[in-house]
Parts: C-alpha cells; sequence; structure tokens
C-alpha cells in the first residue's frame, strides 16, 4: 500500500490535493463554500484594479516618456480584463469557474507587468518586478481560491516571468538569481500558507460535517426500532398526525390495523430469545413488503405492530389490507437456524377520521377491536365502528 494512500485513510484527505476521500464529504465542501470564492474574488478584483491603478503612479521613476503611452496601453488592457471577471462574478455561472478565472486574472496580472517591464532598462527591473511577487501573493491568498489553482497560477507566472526577461531579455546574470530567489520564495511561502490555510479550513468543516451527521443518526434512531428497523411510536403517532389532517383535507378514509401475535410469548419461551428477535424482524419484514409504499408499518414493542393503510374507501378495501397482513404473517417462519414455526395473528380494524380523532385514540380503538378478534378466537381480523369508546384520559 502507497503512503499517501495510508495518509488519506488516517487523515481523510489526500495529502497533496487535499481532496477529501469520502465523496460525499467532498461534494458537502464544495457545496458549503459555493459562495465563499464569489465574494473572496469581488474584494480581491476590487483591490487588485485599485493597486493595479495606483501602480501607474511610479511610472514616471521607471519608464522613458517616448514608452508612457505603451505602457498605460498594456494596463488599461489588464484592467479590462479584471473588470470582465469582475462583472462576471455576479453571473450565476461563476460558480462553474470560480477558481480558474480567478486565478487566470492573476497570470494575466502579472504578463502585463512582464510587458511593461519590457519597456523599461534593466536596472528599473530590478526594483519594479517586486510587483511581481504581489501578484503572486495576492492571486494565492487574497480571492480565497483553493491553493491547487493558485499553485498553478504561480507556477506560470515563474514561468512568463522568465521566459519573456530572464531569458528573454538582457538580465545580468546576479539579477536573474536574485528575482528567482525572491519570486521563488514568494512562490513557495504563499503556497504553504494557501495550503495550510484550506486544510485548517477542511479539517474543521469535516469536524462540524461529522458532529452534524451524528447529530442527524441519533434524531433518527430515536425514532425507528432498533430490532426491526420500523418506525417506532413516536414516529407512529406524527405519521398519525400527518394522516388525520390529509385524510380531512382530501376527504379520504383511513384506517389503523393493530397486529398481535397470538400466544407468541408462549413460542419465544420455548424457542429462546435469539430465535424469537429474529422471528419478530422476519415479521416487520414481511408486513412492510405486504403493504404499500404509502402505508406506515411500526412496531409498538413486545409482540405487536400497527399499520397505517391510507386511501381505504370501504370495509372491503380494509379487509383487503387486513386479510394481506394475516397471510404474509401465517406463511411458515424459520428462524435463527430453527425448524419452521406457524405464526397467526389477530389483527383489529379501526377507520379514520372521526370526530376529535388523535394519533392515541386511534391506535387505542384499534387495539380494543383486536382484543374483539382474540376473543372471538384468534387467528382472525375484526373491522370496528366509530362507536368504540374513546382513548381514556393520559396523565
Amino acid at each position: 500500500m502507497a503512503q499517501s494512500d495510508l495518509i488519506v485513510r488516517r487523515t481523510g484527505m489526500h495529502p497533496a490535493t487535499l481532496h477529501f476521500a469520502d465523496a460525499r464529504l467532498e461534494e458537502a465542501y464544495r457545496h458549503a463554500l459555493a459562495a465563499r470564492p464569489r465574494v473572496g474574488a469581488q474584494l480581491a478584483l476590487g483591490l487588485g484594479l485599485a493597486f493595479y491603478v495606483l501602480l501607474g503612479l511610479l511610472d514616471p521613476y521607471f519608464v522613458d516618456d517616448i514608452d508612457r503611452w505603451s505602457v498605460w496601453l498594456i494596463r488599461f488592457l489588464v484592467v479590462i480584463a479584471g473588470i470582465s471577471v469582475l462583472l462576471f462574478t455576479f453571473r450565476s455561472r461563476f460558480r462553474w469557474l470560480d477558481q480558474a478565472a480567478v486565478a487566470l486574472t492573476g497570470v494575466v496580472a502579472a504578463g502585463g507587468l512582464v510587458a511593461i517591464m519590457s519597456l523599461m532598462p534593466v536596472a528599473a527591473i530590478a526594483q519594479y518586478y517586486l510587483s511581481v511577487v504581489i501578484v503572486v501573493f495576492w492571486t494565492t491568498l487574497f480571492p480565497g481560491i483553493r491553493f491547487l489553482y493558485g499553485l498553478y497560477a504561480n507556477i506560470a507566472i515563474v514561468f512568463v516571468f522568465y521566459g519573456a526577461l530572464a531569458f528573454g531579455g538582457d538580465m545580468p546574470e546576479a539579477m536573474v538569481a536574485g528575482s528567482a530567489f525572491f519570486l521563488g520564495s514568494a512562490t513557495v511561502l504563499a503556497s504553504a500558507e494557501a495550503y495550510f490555510r484550506e486544510r485548517r479550513r477542511r479539517h474543521l468543516f469535516e469536524q462540524a460535517y461529522r458532529s452534524a451527521d451524528e447529530l442527524f443518526g441519533q434524531d433518527v434512531h430515536s425514532l425507528y426500532d432498533r430490532l426491526t428497523a420500523l418506525p417506532n411510536r413516536a414516529l407512529l403517532a406524527d405519521r398519525l398526525d400527518q394522516a388525520i389532517v390529509a385524510a380531512r383535507r382530501d376527504r379520504q378514509q383511513c384506517a389503523g390495523l393493530y397486529i398481535d401475535l397470538d400466544d407468541f410469548a408462549r413460542l419465544a419461551q420455548s424457542r429462546g430469545r435469539a430465535a424469537a428477535e429474529e422471528l419478530l424482524r422476519i415479521v416487520g419484514q414481511r408486513l412492510r413488503q405486504a403493504m404499500r409504499e404509502s402505508d406506515t408499518v411500526a412496531y409498538l414493542g413486545d409482540d405487536e405492530y400497527f399499520v397505517l393503510a391510507r386511501g381505504v374507501a370501504s370495509s372491503e378495501a380494509m379487509a383487503s389490507v387486513a386479510a394481506r397482513a394475516l397471510a404474509c404473517i401465517e406463511e411458515p417462519v424459520a428462524g435463527a437456524g430453527l425448524p419452521p414455526v406457524a405464526l397467526h395473528a389477530s389483527i383489529g380494524v379501526y377507520p379514520f377520521p372521526y370526530p376529535d380523532c388523535t394519533a392515541d385514540d386511534i391506535v387505542y380503538r384499534a387495539e380494543l377491536a383486536m382484543r374483539a378478534a382474540k376473543r372471538d378466537g384468534k387467528h382472525r381480523y375484526e373491522i370496528a365502528g366509530t362507536d368504540s369508546p374513546p382513548a381514556p384520559e393520559r396523565a
């Protein structure tokens, strides 16, 4: 295994590109910071344009009068390019080219300075090239772009500078060595600062992302039963409240099915806890597969389930849902490596909405119907009417 792969696994980021190893995390990071390059680019371009124009105040000290208009023409073209990118930052499409556009602006600005220096005496270049060093720091640190783009831009600036002046001009060897040291040092220092700045920013984002993900996971787990992975009573109550509102608004009828496995306590005692839990998981999976996507199958605890069936307009439709539930439960089940066992259930069905119905009241009335089915022989379902007693007051 390569050492870089080990670093990716330990830190979650590639050591060179700083990309997150987790693709979801990388996408979330770029989405969260989508507005940052835009604001940073606008501020940096505004300051950079001001610097570029004010730099013209030094022209009398470095440029001969005969070349003054050529210098201002070059500066004007660079400023126009910068203004074009600044205006582009206010367009929605900027988010797709933000990094490259800003980095390219730095290269263009440095190229303009190099073109201006080509009109200067060699002695003047020794002082004026410091403006290129400023552009290096500006490109890497000010706009807020990723350090890789700043590094690529700085490398391009170095090639432009030495290609046009050091190797294509008449700079003495001492000046070439001195400019190489300072310009190279500026590139390394600026890139290193950008690298560690982005690395810290990504570490902070990863910590915040993981914390939020854990909190979300805790919220999810608090609404689902750990054994069956089905909604628990809390989530069922919320789904029932939503169903009541939707049923009244759309003038539809829903039904609550309270399901109790017959004689399951005796079966669990004979088969053992592990086998009983496996059977409960299998029953939950079968009920979920037998119901429609719009229905909710919840686990109430012990050997009891609840089905919220939406859009059941008649007693026949409710009977069909209850029959499907009985059929899927009564298929022989094999649990925890033990021989197949036949399960049976009693189901109470209660339609809603009705006046002043609540989630607790619906569950209570469906439970009463289930108990009526047990009294009448078990292994069956009972569809109750709205004349069942209301739920008792709860403390």
